[in-house]
């Protein structure tokens, strides 16, 4: 589990205050807010790039943290190689790494793409090959701070696939967005979550009920609205058993 607990942080006016969290394997977590709310320094603390100045993370896995602009992440020039920095500074063997980075491309869709210069790919293309160096790792969360703010539907739809297979293989998913919680709810009902998950919903940020109430283990949204002076839980989490598609 990776949980927070009492975390605050703080520069100039801005505060994060008493956020409690717990994010467990096989979950997909959604922070969703404005502009400037906190969001993504609420994803580098998860993640570990950031120390908060007071409250605790505890994590019993390896967390990898995807940012919104993959071309500021990559080191080496081709898809394998960057795939391939991770593990090589874990100390892995050249067979493990090997290993880890063909497993890690499977599962984003980008072993055709192994061999190719990152420059010539696509945005969304680019954010597969981020969050593959994460996985290569065999990182268990993974917090992914607005990788789909830059990318038309198409390529949202397409990362947002991509999130959903990675929660049914067990991986734990923070998407950090500030999409309403409704397009994101919507879209996993049409991809692989529990029909009419979304049947009733009166505005842009209520919560969406299930038909029959019921929870998925697989996958759980949180509903964050990150505020100036704190991050407070706006509706309980809702899951939705996995159906196929509507």
């Amino acid at each position: 589990m990776l949980k927070a607990t009492d975390l605050c942080f703080r520069y100039g006016s801005f505060e994060l205050k008493n956020i409690n969290l717990n994010i467990e394997k096989g979950t997909f977590t959604c922070i969703c807010g404005s502009n400037g709310s906190g969001k993504s320094t609420l994803a580098r603390l998860l993640g570990g790039a950031l120390e908060p100045k007071n409250g605790s993370i505890e994590c019993d896995a390896l967390r990898g943290l995807v940012l919104s602009n993959p071309d500021n992440m990559f080191v080496n020039p081709t898809v394998e190689e960057d795939v391939a920095f991770g593990p090589e500074n874990l100390g892995r063997t050249s067979e493990q790494i090997r290993q880890d980075v063909d497993r890690a491309l499977e599962l984003t869709g980008m072993t055709e793409y192994a061999k190719q210069r990152i420059s010539t790919l696509s945005y969304g293309l680019k954010q597969r090959v981020a969050i593959a160096g994460a996985l290569a790792m065999d990182a268990r969360y993974l917090i992914l701070d607005e990788v789909t703010s830059m990318l038309d539907r198409q390529g949202s739809d397409m990362i947002l696939a991509l999130i959903l297979d990675l929660v049914k293989q067990g991986k734990a998913v923070v998407l950090v967005t500030h999409n309403t919680p409704r397009r994101i709810c919507r879209f996993g009902c049409h991809h692989g979550q529990r029909k009419d998950c979304c049947k009733r919903q009166t505005s842009e940020d209520s919560e969406p009920e299930g038909a029959d109430g019921q929870m998925c283990p697989q996958t759980a949204l949180h509903y964050k609205n990150c505020r100036q002076t704190q991050t407070e839980r706006l509706s309980d989490q809702f899951r939705g058993h996995n159906t196929g598609p509507a």
